[in-house]
């Protein structure tokens, strides 16, 4: 989410009616009632404040005329795992009597579908959106929202998502003498090496280079999340490489069309050596950011820097509280330096993590907390 601004600036910048016809229309914002305004800031704020959510979101509070991006985290489980997905909401005036417009944003420019319901070209077929005709009560109404367009995206990314192809059902086991468990299996083999392709390695390598025309929106928390399932992601890529046969091509699907599937090759010693070095990359940047730390140490004062004394309040807070004794020992990092703090948590009792003993690093940005902190591997710095 971008700015805090009040309440009232977002309904007035965007409650206004908009000028005589001119040049300039296309730039001007939409009308859209006070009423509706409030009802999605509330919808938006409140997946925010969701402390296990799977769904991040960035908007302008100013004015939600302008859409709003969601990246959801595909779930364990999943051909999706781990992935991170992007998508589109347009709301429209009438809001919430009309359901929002949602587009897909991760199709590798529009080449890979990746879901029989989400097209190559972005389209989300599903009867919440009127994308796609449901039966009686599948389709939107007043009291649906954001989050209920999420979860129904979220359970499209499901274990086995060859079944929402329409009429699988009636398929039967054979389709044109087809195995329909075989391609079903052979369809989320691809669509998991594609995640981990497209959702994960590209997406940060494009946020890793120099590339003015990227799209850096998520940037911030995919490089968060990156960290977070690095080993899953590794896991990931050890398991699938013995499941299919290197440089094999995908199969194609009954309900793939020209211009609307997902093609390519089980190419995974590749992905594992991407992954290594977006990994090395990301933690180069981490360290940057203890060398920037230290190199300003000496002019850092609480009244010149707030991130400063914002961390040395934060840590000494902590430390007092006595809240962790017993289960968690917290140190800065060499100078007592704010930035960089060392975490060594002990397994609770009567849990899978009794007598554990964990050692992490958590290293924080000098524009803290508007750039979230790193979790790394704890060192001697």
């Amino acid at each position: 989410m971008s700015g805090q601004a009040p309440l009232t600036a977002a309904i007035t910048s965007v409650s206004a009616p908009a000028s005589a016809s001119g040049p300039n229309d296309a730039l001007a914002p939409r009308f859209m009632p006070q009423k509706a305004v409030l009802r999605i800031l509330k919808e938006l704020r409140d997946i925010e404040r969701s402390p296990d959510s799977q769904f991040h979101l960035h908007y302008d509070e100013e004015d939600v005329t302008k859409d709003v991006l969601a990246l959801i985290t595909g779930s364990p489980g999943t051909p999706y795992a781990y992935g991170l997905f992007s998508f589109r909401f347009t709301f429209p005036p009438e809001y919430p009597g009309i359901c929002p417009k949602v587009i897909a944003e991760t199709t590798n420019n529009q080449r890979t579908r990746f879901n029989p319901n989400i097209y190559a070209s972005g389209k989300v077929c599903l009867s919440i959106l009127g994308t796609w005709k449901g039966q009686a009560g599948e389709n939107w109404s007043s009291a649906h929202g954001v989050l209920s367009v999420l979860i129904s995206i979220q359970s499209l990314m499901c274990e086995r998502p060859y079944h929402n192809e329409p009429g699988f059902e009636k398929q039967g086991r054979h389709l044109a003498g087809r195995n329909v468990e075989q391609d079903i299996e052979a369809y989320n083999r691809k669509i998991t090496h594609e995640t981990i392709r497209i959702a994960v390695c590209s997406r940060i390598e494009g946020y890793l280079s120099n590339n003015k025309y990227i799209d850096r929106t998520f940037e911030d928390v995919a490089k968060w999340l990156f960290m977070c399932y690095y080993r899953r992601y590794l896991d990931i890529v050890a398991t699938e490489t013995n499941l299919v046969t290197a440089g094999a091509p995908f199969a194609r699907m009954p309900f793939e069309g020209s211009g609307n599937t997902m093609e390519g090759r089980y190419e995974y010693a590749q992905l594992e050596t991407r992954l290594h070095a977006i990994f090395q990359a990301l933690q180069q940047e981490t360290d940057s950011w203890i060398r920037q730390s230290r190199e300003g140490a000496d002019q850092w004062t609480e009244a010149s820097s707030l991130t400063y004394g914002n961390l040395k309040s934060q840590f000494q807070q902590i430390v007092e509280s006595k809240e962790f004794d017993g289960f968690m020992d917290v140190a800065l990092g060499e100078g007592d330096n704010p930035f960089v703090w060392h975490l060594t948590v002990f397994g609770r009792p009567a849990t899978h993590y009794e007598e554990g003993v964990f050692r992490v690093r958590l290293v924080f940005h000098p524009e803290f907390p508007a750039v979230r902190p790193r979790v790394t591997r704890p060192s001697t710095t």
